[in-house]
């Protein structure tokens, strides 16, 4: 039963607050450490994409760069660029 669990933290972390067009807002685990676990960040960012799509689309590809620690006392938002 413990899965069931876990499905809806992971379903709640992915869920995202939309701000404005393109731009949505995530929140953040405190059980995971000091910092942002880089997990997450790309989770939310590709469901940040996938709402700007589509829901018939899907990903083929995610490539990330974490280029330095992220604050988890603030929240992330996530600004998707459409190329098409």
């Amino acid at each position: 039963m413990a899965s069931s669990l876990y499905s809806n933290d992971l379903l709640e972390i992915l869920t995202l607050e939309k701000l404005d067009k393109d731009l949505y807002r995530g929140i953040n685990v405190d059980e995971w450490g000091p910092a942002l676990f880089g997990g997450q960040v790309a989770g939310q960012a590709l469901a940040a994409a996938a709402l700007t799509v589509d829901p018939n689309r899907r990903p083929h590809s995610l490539h990330g760069y974490f280029l330095r620690r992220g604050n988890k006392e603030l929240p992330v938002t996530f600004k998707v660029s459409r190329d098409r």
